[in-house]
């Protein structure tokens, strides 16, 4: 039995195929940009596109053949032969993707993908119903398959290699005429032979007409939406890209603008990244830095950098810092702290980031304030001082007088000159003990550390202040144990703390006594120890204001105080926080509460108590 084709269908089946082969094409361009999940989503959605348009093709390629008698279809070898293109083209885009350079891969992808589809073909033609049989051209069902691996291994070269939309489309037309030439081979090698013995279409057939039309456009509708999808998360994709390249440009000026240096090293040490202001750290450029030890770019203390490097290796995502000099080529050096954050276990990093951070001038400008806050204190006690300084010039003078007087009346008596002369030394030597401390607690500090005991630090802050706040209707009051009270420390910087605390607590004591002047003025200065907690504890406390809830949360901040201009620069408590701090310790502040009423302030100063 002879038939003949349909021009216009035969045309749409060649459509459909360039349509479907153009989809796929579009959604494997997808999986070369995605990985994981999203690469296997990619894959689904290609193999349903290339195999269901393959199928859709098939038949409408089949409703194209006229042939003189009525043909139906079984819906259950039909819905096998779509799922069966769908299967081995997913499985096909799979093996290739893992490693598309690989021609091995490819060829047996290509040749399984081929079969599949061939045997789609055959299996579709088996399921036709009719007054009919078929048989085969076995010369021609070889050339088809031959045409079908040869489209398949093209279709998967392609998929993976494409570049531009121009090329997809160039490469959909020919696997469409590829797809097409294997359908309509493997239709010249099938031969229809009339045999009225067969039964016809049944009943519950499918018939061709309606499984064309309805093959046809359910392909254009879930291609359209594979490829208006694709679009889509390529626009979006494009957009994540600006946005990333623009976050990128922003990271990247963000970083080569900073105040640190920051270079990325490999767990050896070996520098492969270098930015920020490299030339003003280290005196080289960042190109010049780049694949040089970390521990070179530190002049006079390599040293540390390179155990910093090896420390951090041994230490998976944890930061550890430390503080390093550099010497400069024009004479001097640079303070730096260097932190290294261990990134290796990170992909996007793969490294060791070193922050270098110049810490030169804020450690000038500290130590220029802490030179400030001691001659301010040293201003502060200058009336007290005076106080200390009268009495023994007094003595002095009074008894150099009356000496002098025994002596110009002729009178001299050895044991009254022996009186006198070391009632001077003993005077003498308190003045000269009063000027010394004032010039040791002026000068710069050392930066060293001792173990002291504290009792000794709070008796000379309260004696060098004792008499001026006397004076003033304040009564300082000191509470000690009896054993001495050992902390590792500096002296000096303690009895600045203490001085600092007292004066602040004279200055709220006074404020108190402006508005309830029968309210006696007293300040107390109490030790202890807290042996459970292994520190020592100062409380200095006071009959002032106290502190108002609205300032409690600044008191130690820099330059903030809550006094009338000309009486407190708002660095003292600033400073004696950092001062406390810097020897292991912590101070707090709260107020003295009697029922809902304020009656002063505490301040809480603890420190470790020495071994």
């Amino acid at each position: 039995m002879s038939g003949h084709y349909n021009t216009a269908l035969v045309l749409l089946s060649y459509a459909i195929a360039v349509f479907a082969s153009f989809t796929a094409l579009d959604l494997a361009a997808r999986v070369r940009t995605s990985d994981g999940t999203g690469a296997r989503a990619w894959i689904a959605a290609a193999a349903v596109a290339m195999g269901g348009g393959i199928w859709a093709m098939h038949f409408v390629g089949m409703l194209a053949w006229m042939m003189p008698m009525p043909v139906a279809y079984d819906s259950g070898i039909t819905v096998a032969s779509l799922l069966l293109p769908i299967v081995v083209t997913g499985i096909g885009l799979f093996v290739v993707n893992a490693d598309a350079s690989s021609t091995a891969r490819t060829l047996a992808a290509g040749t399984m993908m081929g079969a599949g589809i061939v045997s789609m073909h055959y299996l579709g033609m088996s399921g036709m119903r009719m007054q009919a049989r078929l048989e085969y051209d076995p010369v021609l069902v070889g050339v088809s398959v031959l045409i079908a691996i040869g489209a398949s291994v093209a279709a998967l070269r392609l998929a993976f290699r494409t570049g531009s939309g121009l090329q997809r489309f160039a490469a959909a037309g020919v696997m469409g005429l590829a797809v097409v030439g294997m359908h309509y081979t493997g239709m010249a090698a099938a031969i229809f032979v009339v045999d009225a013995d067969l039964p016809g279409p049944s009943g519950d057939g499918l018939d061709q007409t309606v499984v064309g039309t309805l093959v046809t456009v359910v392909s254009f509708l879930l291609l359209s939406m594979a490829l208006s999808s694709a679009m889509i998360d390529r626009r979006l994709a494009r957009r994540e890209a600006v946005m990333l390249r623009a976050s990128e440009l922003r990271f990247r000026a963000l970083v080569q603008n900073a105040s640190d240096a920051m270079l990325l090293t490999d767990d050896a040490g070996t520098i492969g990244f270098a930015s920020g202001p490299t030339d003003r750290i280290f005196g080289r450029s960042e190109t010049a830095l780049l694949g040089q030890p970390a521990s070179d770019v530190v002049r006079g203390d390599c040293g540390n950098v390179a155990e910093l490097v090896s420390d951090s290796a041994a230490r998976p995502g944890e930061s550890v810092s430390r503080t390093v000099r550099t010497e400069l080529p024009e004479g001097g050096y640079r303070t730096l702290e260097v932190i290294a954050t261990n990134l290796l276990h990170q992909p996007a990093v793969g490294g060791i980031v070193l922050t270098f951070r110049d810490l030169t001038e804020r450690l000038r400008l500290e130590e220029e304030l802490d030179q400030a806050s001691r001659l301010a204190t040293l201003g502060t006690m200058a009336a007290g001082i005076a106080h200390e300084m009268s009495q023994p010039l007094n003595a002095i003078s009074l008894w150099s007088e009356d000496a002098l007087l025994a002596m110009e009346d002729g009178e001299f008596d050895e044991d009254h000159m022996k009186q006198v002369m070391r009632v001077a030394v003993e005077q003498a030597q308190r003045l000269r003990g009063i000027v010394d401390h004032m010039r040791v607690f002026s000068r710069r500090d050392t930066g060293t550390t001792e173990v002291f005991d504290v009792r000794d630090s709070l008796r000379v802050a309260i004696q060098l202040v004792e008499r001026q706040f006397a004076a003033e209707g304040v009564t300082v009051a000191l509470d000690l144990p009896g054993e001495p009270v050992q902390a590792r420390g500096r002296p000096l910087q303690l009895e600045q703390v203490v001085l600092n605390l007292l004066t602040n607590a004279r200055d709220a004591v006074q404020d108190r006594a402006a508005v309830a002047p029968d309210r006696e003025g007293r300040i107390e200065v109490a030790a202890r120890t807290d042996p459970a907690a292994g520190t020592l504890v100062i409380c200095v406390s006071d009959t002032g204001t106290g502190i108002k809830p609205r300032d409690m949360a600044r008191i130690f901040d820099p330059f903030f105080t809550v006094k009338e201009a000309g009486r407190g620069t708002g660095l003292g408590l600033a400073i004696s926080f950092r001062i406390v701090e810097a020897m292991a310790g912590r101070i707090t502040a709260a107020n003295i509460v009697e029922g809902d009423t304020v009656t002063g302030a505490r301040f809480e100063v603890r420190l470790p108590l020495a071994e």
